[in-house]
């Protein structure tokens, strides 16, 4: 009975001994595998998350607020706010904004794009590039050059990529929207996978068309400091372009604070740190968009772009209708400039739902008569007021026009003549990760699409 019970050890022994050495070919490969854990993302999943990350950084205090308080839209009160507000910012101010956007927002535009391509999906790849072309706008507007043509190589080892000039970055997202339409022209038959996951035109490719046509237009305008914008181009890109606010590429957001537009959640929660600002307010005096215009605080009321569903918006029909008239000036048709600036006004009346009244004719009258200099800088500063809910996009016009040039003067920055801030820092997770970054210098140093001081700053 021993001796059977000795074998039968030896036997299971023997057998454990065979079971170890090929583990390999008995064990479950699945066996540590999450069936909960995604494998893969659909389209629609990237392009969602994309959006909500885009336009949560837009509406977010590091964009939205920053700009505001250059702009004087808002006043800096309190904290890091007041430092803003008195150009007392630095690279560590950017790590938030800069992540966000590239590990949220261009990160999955890439995935996007590749998945697209792979499943035959034109229209999809438009959006996308329109999505990116967007998302490098608004970054290289606030910092200049940016990593973008040897980024995105993590999975192959490159953490170290090279920047890409400024000029680089503009002519890529020219190239991108002009791309993007071609894709987007497509017609349906030939794209296998509709849009889905769109929370912003709800895969109406008619719409990312008209927002990429009017994108292009916008930047570029932005290159007339340079003196290498071509207005016609922008005339007919408009043309073609954004038609009613149902056309507007903002996101909308919800009643509840956890869903709420991202500067409500910030004005109720950081009470003080950002105010209205008396500059602006006393500006807008008589104009009827007056009561929707101003922020508010803790318990409210608020304006149109401050409430909790309020709209994120990175671009709208009075924007366009505004670039149009700068264009058409610029273009040498005052006529045509004072028609669209007219229409301009009228649809920011519209879109915060306001009447013009008296107030609207009068301005008419004023604009029939304004002409050379005066024109333009009826436009801008038009277009100023109608940003207080873009005030990113003011940034950049005040530093290529240099209007309204009453934002130069900042007694509390320093003795006069003091300098604008050309540009926003270098974040610190680059500076010290990436040794490709270019050196880091100030705020006061001209972007190139602004390589002079403007009007008003070269004049003291």
């Amino acid at each position: 009975m021993h001796i059977k019970l000795y074998k039968l050890l030896a036997l299971i022994l023997v057998l454990s001994m065979v079971s170890l050495s090929s583990c390999d070919e008995w064990i479950d490969p699945e066996l540590n595998e999450d069936p909960d854990a995604l494998t893969d993302v659909s389209m629609k999943s990237l392009l969602a998350n994309s959006q909500f990350a885009f336009f949560f950084v837009m509406g977010d205090a590091d964009m939205r607020g920053y700009s505001a308080c250059w702009t004087k839209h808002l006043r800096g009160a309190d904290r890091q706010f007041l430092a803003v507000y008195n150009y007392n910012i630095g690279p560590g101010d950017m790590n938030n904004m800069w992540d966000s956007f590239y590990e949220d927002d261009l990160e999955d535009l890439q995935l996007l794009k590749e998945k697209a391509d792979q499943n035959n999906s034109p229209h999809y790849t438009g959006v996308a590039k329109v999505m990116e072309a967007a998302s490098l706008g608004a970054l290289t507007d606030y910092i200049g050059p940016l990593p973008y043509s040897d980024a995105f190589q993590g999975q192959e080892g490159n953490f170290q990529p090279e920047w890409d000039s400024q000029e680089q970055i503009y002519n890529t997202i020219n190239t991108l929207l002009t791309e993007a339409i071609g894709h987007l022209e497509t017609p349906a038959g030939q794209n296998q996978v509709p849009l889905a996951g769109d929370i912003i035109y709800q895969g109406n490719v008619d719409q990312w068309i008209k927002l990429a046509y009017s994108l292009r237009a916008r930047y570029n305008m932005h290159l007339t400091m340079r003196g290498e914008a071509d207005p016609a181009q922008a005339v007919s890109d408009l043309n073609n372009g954004l038609s009613s606010l149902d056309d507007d590429f903002q996101m909308p957001w919800e009643s509840s604070l956890s869903k709420a537009n991202p500067m409500h959640q910030f004005v109720t929660g950081r009470t003080g740190y950002m105010v209205d600002n008396e500059f602006f307010q006393n500006m807008i005096t008589g104009d009827p968009r007056k009561p929707e215009l101003f922020y508010g605080d803790e318990d409210g009321p608020w304006g149109f772009w401050y409430q909790a569903s309020s709209p994120v918006m990175f671009m709208d029909y009075p924007e366009a209708l505004f670039l149009k008239a700068e264009a058409q000036y610029r273009n040498n048709n005052p006529t045509g400039a004072r028609a669209s600036l007219k229409a301009a006004i009228q649809a920011s009346l519209n879109k915060l739902g306001v009447e013009g009244g008296s107030w609207y004719d009068n301005m008419s009258a004023t604009i029939d008569g304004a002409s050379g200099d005066a024109l333009l800088e009826l436009i801008m500063e038009q277009k100023y007021v109608h940003d207080f809910g873009n005030p990113p996009n003011a940034y950049v016009d005040f530093r290529r026009t240099g209007y309204p040039d009453e934002l130069f003067s900042h007694p509390n920055a320093g003795t006069p003549p003091v300098d604008f801030p050309d540009r926003f820092p270098l974040p610190t997770d680059e500076i010290e990760l990436n040794q490709n970054t270019p050196e880091w210098t100030s705020i006061y140093n001209n972007l190139w699409i602004f390589p002079n001081d403007h009007p008003e700053e070269s004049s003291k």
